[in-house]
């Protein structure tokens, strides 16, 4: 099975236009908590970065980098290049490891809505699971500027 691949966005869209207040939805499709949701708030505070923060604990089988651990709040790097296509990455600042992090793929971004695909990162979370990496669907709804 191969994954779609997230379309480019919109000649008119402007990473610039996500900065500010998201309210966040994580739900898994695939992996040891299938049908379970994460909520929380993902904050984009400029062109590049930012960072989210869950109502709960994050699942201890996503695969966050070393320097993430401790709280609930997480790094965000945004990711939109050349050919247009934008990625959110949760818990790996700066690309710096190779096995670490959530992937947000967006299929869908609207000033008010961005819709699209994660994938965990980490091969250390498919160790002993038949099913792979964990993965799912999220949305981010803007909830202020």
């Amino acid at each position: 099975m191969t994954a779609p691949i997230p379309p480019a966005q919109a000649k008119s869209f402007s990473v610039h236009r996500l900065r500010g207040r998201h309210e966040f939805l994580l739900t898994h499709t695939v992996g040891p908590d299938r049908g379970q949701t994460i909520r929380g708030v993902l904050t984009i505070t400029n062109d590049s970065a930012g960072s989210v923060i869950i109502s709960s604990a994050w699942p201890r089988y996503l695969s966050f980098a070393p320097a993430e651990s401790g709280a609930g709040r997480r790094s965000v790097d945004v990711l939109f290049g050349a050919d247009r296509r934008l990625k959110l990455v949760l818990g790996n600042p700066h690309l710096q490891w190779t096995d670490a992090g959530v992937f947000l793929d967006v299929f869908t971004a609207t000033d008010s809505l961005i819709v699209g695909r994660w994938v965990d990162g980490g091969i250390a979370a498919i160790q002993g699971s038949p099913e792979g990496h964990p993965q799912g669907w999220f949305c981010l709804t803007r909830s202020g500027r």
